[in-house]
């Protein structure tokens, strides 16, 4: 019986080598045309909710549009700049025979990939300018420096306007989940109860904590009565102890002060992302898996974690360093953290 083998489809090998650079014989391929369409409605929508950078709000990773069209002027860029590539050498002998890229038109039979480097000359051509005989990026502010794809990215993206809580969540020290979780609840984006109330209005949601009304964010985070024990225990260990019980409020309290290498902003912000995660997760153990724990016991959870955490540090030693210690039922030797 002879088997048959499939030959992958156009669309996945341009989309599988978009991302080969270097020096490598296949160019920055952009995705295929069904691969935009398929990924366009979901970016832009992505793109208004979550921005790239953690300094506007969002989570650090490049849209893959925006990026895509940068690793393709990083193509079109050694073509007229005749840099040493194998690629860019075939280019210039072959497709464009000694002319222009600038000068090039499209043709019936070029490839996906050709026609989307040619398009990005309307878009870089205010850019390019020739400086003592060499190609230089032109940035948007109008001062001239040498090419980076650095560079290119930061002058073709999408500016979105800087949020002041950004180092509130994202510090090193903090656990990527705990960071993630406290990301979407700032955010307003964990599903939550009032969510799924306008999907199945007809369904009766009550918040699995204190089984009173549904869940939203301000009532997890820490308006609900369980919530509000586990924050009432643990702020008791904190400098700032007048901290409100909603996760909006405290999260602008605390984007007011900058962020230093104090060891009360590092545990400050600790706990308030712990907090967030342990209550979430015991919710969710609750809804999907009918296991429950006492108010006191997530406290402890969240207690616990803290001062792991603070096992790890290294630090000198200080009054604020020994009020700490005192809080979290710890003691200092030798510049670290020791339990009692």
């Amino acid at each position: 019986m002879e088997c048959s083998k499939q030959r992958p489809s156009l669309e996945f090998v341009e989309s599988a080598f978009w991302c080969l650079g270097g020096d490598s014989l296949f160019p920055l391929f952009p995705l295929s045309s069904k691969g935009e369409e398929a990924i366009e409605r979901k970016e832009d929508l992505s793109q208004r909710l979550h921005p790239p950078k953690r300094i506007e709000g969002g989570l650090g990773v490049k849209p893959l549009r925006e990026w895509n069209e940068t690793l393709l002027v990083k193509n079109l860029w050694r073509v007229f700049a005749h840099k040493d590539t194998l690629w860019s050498k075939w280019v210039n002998l072959e497709k464009l025979k000694g002319g222009s890229i600038w000068d090039a038109v499209y043709k019936c039979n070029d490839s996906w990939g050709w026609k989307c480097i040619l398009d990005m000359r309307n878009k870089i051509q205010n850019h390019v300018v020739i400086d003592n005989g060499s190609y230089k990026w032109k940035k948007n502010d109008g001062s001239v420096v040498n090419y980076s794809t650095q560079q290119v990215w930061r002058d073709l993206r999408s500016n979105r306007v800087k949020v002041g809580w950004h180092h509130v969540i994202w510090f090193k020290g903090l656990e990527p989940k705990h960071a993630f979780i406290m990301w979407l609840a700032t955010l307003h984006r964990l599903y939550t109860q009032d969510k799924m109330k306008s999907w199945m209005p007809q369904v009766p949601l009550l918040c699995p904590l204190c089984e009173k009304t549904n869940d939203s964010i301000n009532h997890l985070f820490f308006q609900c009565e369980f919530s509000s024990c586990v924050w009432k225990d643990i702020k008791a260990k904190l400098i700032f102890r007048g901290l409100p019980y909603s996760l909006d409020s405290i999260v602008q309290r605390m984007a007011v002060y900058p962020f230093t290498k104090n060891i009360w902003n590092i545990v400050n912000r600790l706990v308030i992302a712990a907090c967030v995660y342990f209550v979430w997760r015991e919710r969710n153990a609750r809804l999907f898996r009918h296991q429950k724990k006492e108010a006191l016991k997530v406290g402890e959870d969240v207690q616990n974690y803290i001062r792991w955490k603070l096992l790890s540090l290294t630090v000198k030693n200080s009054s604020a360093i020994r009020k700490v210690a005192d809080l979290w039922n710890m003691k200092w030797v030798n510049n670290r953290f020791k339990f009692v």
